[in-house]
């Protein structure tokens, strides 16, 4: 028993990190590595034990570079840049908390385990959906290009990739150690014949009911008088409802920085001052780089098919070299050349014979290989000859492709049916000969180059100017208020924000407002820590913000609840009159519901088919879950005491119970379905249930 007593009281980590492993790295680096933070700022202390922020900031960068990568993107928006925040913090934690559980318990996860993970006969999923571990034609695992991917781990001279792999072997060491642990709970989940005696009623019992109601709404709130005493009695009841973490409430305007007129003016005056220049370069893709805000798209449109259909139509009149704009699409004003007009397939048929360096020292050779394969094709040779000449190789039979669909496809489209180029993919060198050429029809490439419509800096001066001078006017909360009315501007109310919170609606990245805010003093602007200054660009806005009140830990005060609490003595109150009146008439009425109804002159509500389990009371009576419980408990034709239900008191009367018999009721079905649903729930609730009982200083509002 004490064991499984230990067993209730664990949880784990489920939050994933994208990244990369060695063995020595996994079991050494997390625990052994910390030493050298000693003395080092920490961000988290839990249970006593500290995650120091440079730890936690190397994790963070780690995970951005990794993603970058896996994406293809060169940085990561505001959103995802904060969800990796929160999924390092929430790993960081969890590690410290799991380690002391899984060592009381004994877990842990061998070199041969991980080993069988990442290149054995149990592949993770994890692994498995790395697209570079899939080969690109079939899109399934191929475990090959994993072991030729840790050969060339040290090919990256950055280090990177050794780092994102060791990051990734450690998350997939946390999990094995997690899976063993949720195991072990629930291998320890039972269910009894009760319990799946009592589930099989709760679903399947039903009663058919009439229910005498009378709301509460029929008693006039103005008729109920409650005291300061019978306030405070309710709120010291029910004060864990009232439970609150630290927050705070803000008050807020915004400056929009939009532009204006006059700078929409500079900016078609710049591209017709460019237009010309434009007109006259040979090298399109480099100018668009340089001088548009605007990537350089290079893809040719057939008819109909560019998403603009009014530049589709305009630029399939024009010759190349020619320019129409500048025009405005969204918030954008763009020129539109047209580069290219050619007649193109959409299709090619193509053959490939795939070189792929085992190690590092084969990357040269190979190279010279696939040179030596592209000159004998172009010089009559055939693919075929060279199907089966060396054994780290692919060959792929000729098929149709869409040169859309291929990362060199635009480029194939140059090359002579019959010859062969080499083009370099990451899994290696890929000979490539055209076979054959599709149905060819007219198309266009496109150059554009585009200005986004933004704020000039004067635009933007003068518009700081406006936000200084309504700032330089508060000293006090009303003072606030009265200005931004004279000012014309609209007050914002965001409340309840927590010291981690990043988002104010309307706002794109408000997390540098609220951390600042933490800081202030109530009833005063916020500012910047290090310079004072109370104006926030946050997206296109100046903001200035109020800091109006501070929500301190614990429970809430009753003077920020009284409407409600106020409510629900109202509430008590007018229960106690119309079940004193039920009580009355109960006595005239006996067992009659149909005169209990003419006595209270209520209408009775009827309901059929009620189970247990049902959220809604059907009939109109709607959630009343004390209606559910009493009813199921009940006898055919019994009369029930008064019940104090969420909109009104009821009476109710069983009209007919339809119960299953012990032949029909399936308990191994119900066991099965209870012990899935709990088990599902294992991960989740255990690992909150530590943190809960965990001592955590969460210290991030310092940092980020």
């Amino acid at each position: 028993m004490p064991a499984l007593e230990k067993i209730r009281n664990r949880s784990g980590l489920l939050i994933a990190v994208v990244g990369v492993a060695l063995l020595a790295f996994i079991l050494g680096d997390f625990f052994s590595s910390r030493n050298a933070y000693r003395g080092q700022p920490d961000i988290a202390e839990i249970n006593g034990e500290k995650i120091y922020y440079v730890e936690y900031q190397q994790r963070v960068d780690e995970t951005v570079e990794n993603m970058k990568q896996h994406s293809g993107q060169t940085s990561l928006d505001d959103r995802t840049y904060a969800q990796i925040q929160d999924q390092v913090w929430d790993q960081l934690v969890n590690k410290l908390i799991m380690s002391n559980e899984l060592e009381k318990l004994g877990l842990t996860v061998s070199s041969e385990e991980l080993l069988d993970m990442v290149k054995g006969n149990n592949i993770h999923p994890e692994v498995q959906s790395i697209p570079i571990f899939q080969n690109p034609e079939t899109g399934t695992f191929d475990p090959s290009r994993v072991v030729l991917f840790l050969q060339n781990l040290d090919a990256d001279n950055t280090g990177r990739s050794r780092q994102a792999w060791m990051s990734f072997e450690e998350f997939l060491l946390q999990q094995r150690e997690n899976d063993k642990y949720y195991s072990v709970i629930n291998k320890g989940i039972y269910v009894t014949d009760l319990q799946a005696r009592y589930a099989s009623i709760e679903k399947s019992a039903k009663v058919d009911l009439k229910a005498v109601y009378v709301p509460y709404t029929s008693i006039n709130d103005s008729l109920v008088t409650v005291t300061d005493k019978e306030l405070k009695d309710y709120y010291n009841a029910h004060k864990e409802q009232y439970k609150q973490d630290l927050s705070i409430d803000l008050e807020y305007v915004l400056y929009p920085i939009e532009a204006t007129d006059t700078d929409i003016e500079a900016i078609i005056k710049e591209l017709k001052d460019i237009q010309e220049e434009f007109a006259l370069v040979q090298d399109n893709q480099n100018y668009v780089s340089a001088n548009s805000d605007g990537s350089y798209d290079g893809k040719f449109y057939r008819k109909n098919e560019y998403s603009n259909t009014f530049i589709d139509s305009v630029m399939f009149s024009l010759q190349v070299g020619e320019i129409y704009g500048p025009y405005r699409e969204d918030n954008k004003y763009k020129l539109t050349k047209l580069a290219a007009k050619e007649m193109q397939p959409d299709s090619i048929q193509i053959a490939e014979v795939i070189l792929v360096p085992k190690k590092q020292e084969d990357v040269e050779a190979m190279r010279s290989q696939a040179d030596s394969i592209v000159d004998l094709i172009n010089n009559g040779a055939k693919i075929s000859d060279f199907a089966n000449f060396n054994e780290n190789q692919e060959s792929i039979k000729p098929e149709w492709v869409n040169t859309e669909s291929i990362p060199y496809g635009q480029s194939l489209l140059a090359v002579k049916t019959g010859k062969a180029v080499v083009e370099i993919l990451p899994e290696g060198f890929h000979v490539i000969q055209v076979v054959a050429r599709g149905k060819e029809e007219l198309k266009i490439q496109l150059a554009t180059l585009e200005r986004t419509i933004s704020a000039s800096d004067n635009t933007r001066t003068l518009l700081y100017q406006k936000a200084n001078n309504f700032a330089s006017t508060i000293r006090t909360a009303s003072d606030f208020n009265a200005k931004a009315e004279d000012f014309g501007l609209v007050k914002r109310v965001a409340g309840m924000l927590s010291e981690n919170s990043r988002e104010i609606r309307g706002l794109d990245n408000a997390r540098t407002l609220i951390r600042e805010a933490f800081f202030a003093t109530e009833g005063t602007l916020v500012t910047y820590r290090n310079n004072n200054s109370p104006i926030f660009e946050i997206g296109d806005n100046y903001v200035i913000a109020l800091l109006k009140k501070r929500n301190e830990k614990g429970y809430k005060p009753i003077d920020d609840i009284k409407p409600t609490i106020e409510n629900n003595v109202k509430k008590q109150k007018k229960a106690k009159t119309i079940i004193a009146n039920f009580e009355s008439a109960l006595k005239e009425a006996g067992s009659d519901i149909e005169q209990l109804a003419k006595e209270m002159e209520a209408e009775i509500k009827e309901v059929n088919s009620l189970t247990f389990s049902a959220y809604n009371v059907p009939g109109g009576v709607g959630i009343e879950p004390k209606i559910n419980g009493i009813a199921l408990m009940m006898d055919k034709g019994q009369l029930s005491e008064p019940i104090e239900g969420n909109n009104g008191v009821y009476v109710i009367s069983v009209v007919e119970k339809h119960e299953l018999t012990d032949d029909e009721m399936s308990l191994d079905v119900e066991k099965y379905n209870i012990r899935r649903i709990l088990q599902s729930r294992t991960s989740s609730e255990i690992s909150q249930i530590l943190k809960d009982v965990a001592k955590i200083e969460d210290h991030r509002l310092l940092f980020q």
